[in-house]
């Protein structure tokens, strides 16, 4: 079996890691946390009393995605129900002020837009 070219340590107290040991900047450690040095210093620093061999550190299980309740639910329902009935009004304002006057008009489709808007953010919030 091939020795593996780092270990893992837990210091016992907190310490400087050297920069020419981990060939990059200087790296702080702090006692009782795993940190992934090489080998042949975490030898050095177990054998002088300087830090314990240690297990790496668990990886935390991911998080499950909360499921909405019902309450959640009948609540996004209605905000997406209320949402296309003012695109549906809106639709029905633009149609009833065609021919009256050009503010009106612009005004009812500004309406028109911003509802729809508001509805496709709502029906699918994951698009840009």
């Amino acid at each position: 079996m091939a020795k593996s070219t780092k270990m893992w340590v837990a210091f016992r107290g907190n310490t400087t890691i050297a920069a020419g040991v981990m060939g990059e900047d200087e790296v702080p450690a702090q006692a009782g946390v795993p940190i992934h040095v090489p080998y042949a210093y975490g030898k050095h620093v177990t054998d002088d009393k300087f830090a314990d061999k240690c297990d790496a550190p668990k990886k935390k299980e991911a998080s499950k995605p909360k499921k909405p309740t019902k309450a959640e639910i009948d609540a996004a329902d209605k905000k997406l129900s209320d949402a296309k009935d003012a695109v549906v009004a809106a639709e029905k304002k633009v149609a009833g002020v065609a021919g009256k006057g050009e503010e009106l008009e612009t005004t009812a489709a500004q309406e028109l837009t911003e509802a729809q808007a508001a509805f496709n953010a709502l029906e699918d919030p994951d698009a840009e």
